[in-house]
């Protein structure tokens, strides 16, 4: 099994890579959309990619999807929460998360979890005191 720490950005992806077999940990920076594709449809076996359940990445959620690796969530304040570090960084981050997965530590979220999460913050976003003229008063 390979297992994938991913500090997953809107341009990037940061990866951190657990072979079980040969116990090698390799770090990617994986610079486009196109290039994250190619390295995950090279992966064979059984593979499971952590990040942080934060932001919309639809196309990434298929592609994994479609090859048939796992996907875990996870939360994110729990996961920086787990270690207190000096300066964060794209590839701590990553690294963090392979931890947590290797120790069975990562706070998995269950997908009803994630979707009542981001229902709640569409919510926020958009009620009465985030309105446009900044007075907290509802725009009409």
């Amino acid at each position: 099994m390979l297992m994938i720490g991913c500090d997953f950005h809107p341009g990037f992806q940061q990866v951190a890579i657990f072979d079980n077999l040969t116990g090698e940990i390799r770090e990617l920076r994986l610079g486009h959309r196109e290039e994250a594709e190619r390295f995950y449809r090279s992966l064979n076996g059984l593979v499971r990619v952590g990040m942080e359940a934060c932001g919309h990445y639809p196309w990434f959620e298929r592609l994994l999807e479609e090859l048939g690796h796992e996907l875990w969530l996870g939360d994110a304040a729990k996961i920086r929460a787990s270690e207190v570090r000096q300066q964060k960084t794209d590839r701590r981050d990553a690294l963090l998360i392979l931890r947590l997965l290797r120790e069975e530590r990562f706070p998995k979220m269950l997908r009803e979890d994630w979707n009542y999460a981001q229902l709640c913050q569409a919510v926020v976003r958009a009620s009465p005191s985030h309105s446009v003229d900044g007075t907290n008063h509802p725009t009409v």
